[in-house]
């Protein structure tokens, strides 16, 4: 069996940040030249610190610049996911009171 070749491109610490104009400019640049790649990639992997420090402020400037873009899915997923980690009290899916399946 045989695949046909692909491309990936893998982003690391944006580091957003809730008031950087420095960096939207940035994450601009990044985004268009991405865009200008041929073949077009699989996908885009995003990876590292997303945010200097968690903050919904943060995050919201996060989402806004990808809003509308390919990547919007995984970044709101990402975003979300980091969120969640910081929060003190989890909610629960109570994965424990199902009942056990026979062996």
């Amino acid at each position: 069996m045989s695949f046909a070749p692909f491309t990936f491109v893998q982003v690391s610490d944006s580091h957003a940040r809730a008031n950087g104009a420095e960096w939207r400019a940035r994450v601009t640049q990044i985004l268009a030249a991405i865009a200008q790649l041929r073949p077009s990639p699989a996908f885009v992997l995003h990876t590292g610190d997303l945010m200097d420090e968690p903050s919904a402020e943060a995050a919201q400037a996060h989402r806004a610049l990808f809003a509308g873009s390919p990547f919007n899915f995984l970044v709101n997923l990402l975003c979300g996911l980091i969120a969640y980690c910081h929060q003190p009290k989890k909610p629960s899916l109570h994965l424990d009171a199902l009942p056990q399946l026979p062996a």
